[in-house]
């Protein structure tokens, strides 16, 4: 009767340390994606920032030609 005891009681926490991992990294990659998207929102707003200066300085036509140049390579592909 203690051995059948003893082997539930190892199932149980077995299952219990499984959930709180699992627990655990679920909430660590949800930190991680948030991160990221955090960087990849400060590094569009620092560009976006830097093409609106670069209209005022009579950037417009290198806007053009960067938008020329990218549409000859999807041509390509």
């Amino acid at each position: 009767m203690q051995l059948l005891y003893e082997a539930k009681t190892s199932i149980i926490q077995r299952c219990w340390r499984r959930y709180r991992a699992r627990k655990k990294y679920r909430n660590y990659m949800k930190k991680i994606v948030y991160l990221q998207s955090c960087v990849r929102r400060m590094i569009a707003r620092r560009e976006l920032k830097q093409l609106k200066v670069s209209q005022h300085e009579g950037g417009k036509v290198q806007v053009r030609k960067r938008f020329q140049a990218h549409t000859k390579n999807v041509r390509r592909s």
